[in-house]
């Protein structure tokens, strides 16, 4: 015979199940009370809801590792509707290392043929991961297609061999163009082939870095790279803008990417990159397009001045293209200084909602976090900095004040 809890057992078992229940609840709400803004980052108000009707994109920079990792996707997807991958879409990871062969040849928009390998770019991490922004529904900023750092020697030399020669400027404008093709074409292959033609990867940095910290009026451009040591100008950072504006489909944002962008002279060197893309528009050959500044943002936490941003951000909108702020994080804030690091994310939100897009105007699309959390942020060596909005233990991830300041800024006047 079956037996049956009595009425009084009933009674004490739900008793017993609601005093756990409530001690429970008692000590997370002493732990936050503690730390009231120190919440696992899924009960935290949705940053990217926060902003919606305001930008665009709400993003953020992860690797590979993070992409495939659930529990760091379930909070992607509830704070942010973009993401940067840091390091997999630039051009050394393209190569994989590869030492890349000469079975192939290309011919230029202006006729030139060269040879070019068949075995890079190596595409099967970037269709992984396209793989997964589909799984996830969520949007991707490619970065970065033209860069003297993370691409390797050799394609810059003679057989691309690293230990070649630097090949003349014919050649290297027509390896660019390939590059620029190859990657280009293969995305949006893809996306009509496995996304109905949908677009995942929503822009890209077409051109990342090429002005010099110290630019002025007469010398501007980073001479420190192998670009410039063929060139000798600007003409590969035009002729990128042309080449992704004939490979890249119309509704793909194009940008031209880079740090310290509030500094006078940058500000004037960037200037004078929108201008000669703008000035190959018209042009029936080869027009160029450029869409978007992106704005690194990678600040001290109290330099440069928020008005700084006001400045360049101004002359940016002027010229008629779009900010973004691609890589935002803030370096010299630690544990002890955590309400420093929110007045800031704070300041520096507010700055950008004045600039909000709004139908027929310019202004800043999108919002860029670089990194995920302060242990594996590029600044803060182990945890040693706190430069972002969460932090991960061995509970998982946690909100700081940092992000508090970031999601208060969306509802201030």
């Amino acid at each position: 015979m079956k037996k049956t809890m009595s009425k009084v057992a009933l009674l004490l078992s739900a008793a017993l199940l609601l005093t756990a229940c409530a001690s429970k609840d008692a000590k997370k709400t002493e732990a936050q009370n503690t730390n009231p803004e120190k919440v696992d980052w899924l009960e935290a108000p949705s940053l990217k809801d926060a902003y919606a009707g305001i930008f665009e994109h709400i993003g953020v920079a992860i690797n590979e590792k993070e992409f495939k990792d659930p529990e760091s996707m379930d909070g992607v997807i509830r704070h942010f509707n973009s993401i940067t991958m840091e390091n997999e879409f630039k051009p050394q990871f393209m190569f994989n290392w590869q030492q890349p062969n000469t079975n192939g040849t290309f011919t230029s928009s202006k006729g030139v043929t060269i040879k070019v390998p068949t075995n890079v770019p190596d595409f099967s991490r970037m269709d992984s991961l396209l793989k997964f922004a589909q799984l996830y529904d969520i949007q991707l900023r490619g970065h970065v297609l033209v860069w003297h750092s993370q691409t390797e020697k050799s394609f810059f030399r003679e057989n691309f061999k690293a230990n070649g020669a630097l090949v003349d400027a014919e050649t290297m404008d027509a390896r660019e163009e390939w590059y620029i093709k190859t990657v280009l074409e293969h995305v949006a292959n893809w996306e009509a082939k496995f996304n109905k033609n949908k677009r995942i990867i929503y822009a890209w940095d077409v051109v990342n870095e090429a002005v010099s910290d110290s630019a002025n009026a007469s010398a501007w451009l980073r001479t420190d790279s192998d670009w410039y040591a063929i060139f000798k100008n600007s003409d590969f950072i035009i002729n990128a803008f042309r080449y992704a504006n004939k490979y890249a489909p119309a509704d793909v944002q194009l940008a031209y990417n880079d740090y310290n962008c509030t500094m006078s002279g940058k500000t004037a060197g960037i200037l004078k990159i929108i201008d000669g893309v703008k000035a190959t528009a018209s042009d029936d050959f080869l027009p160029g397009r450029i869409n978007i500044i992106g704005m690194q943002s990678h600040v001290q936490s109290a330099t440069p001045a928020a008005t700084s941003f006001d400045v360049a951000i101004r002359q940016f909108l002027a010229k008629e293209v779009d900010v973004q702020i691609t890589e935002l994080d803030v370096a010299g804030l630690t544990a002890a200084t955590d309400k420093v690091g929110k007045y800031r994310y704070n300041e520096l939100f507010k700055t950008f909602k004045k600039y909000e897009k709004i139908d027929g105007a310019y202004g800043i699309s999108g919002v860029t976090i670089w990194g995920l959390n302060d242990e594996r942020s590029w600044i803060s060596k182990g945890g040693t900095q706190t430069p972002l909005l969460f932090t991960k233990d061995n509970e998982g991830y946690k909100t700081k004040a940092a992000f508090f300041g970031a999601l208060e800024a969306a509802s201030a006047e």
